[in-house]
């Protein structure tokens, strides 16, 4: 709904794909034509804690 009040289209409405179980998503595209896409993967196990990375400035 936000990019399309930001002025996009709809370029394939939110629902579960058949790329894999529990992959849900929508599509949209922005006003110069980009496809965006708002996934949701499903619930996964992680094999590792999460790692933060931070870029050193200066």
């Amino acid at each position: 709904a936000a990019a399309l009040a930001a002025g996009g289209r709809d370029n394939g409405a939110a629902g579960e794909r058949k790329y894999h179980p529990g992959y849900y998503a929508a599509f949209a595209l922005d006003p110069d034509g980009n496809n965006i896409e708002a996934v949701y993967h499903g619930p996964v196990e992680l094999s590792a804690e999460s790692v933060i990375v931070r870029a050193k400035v200066g």
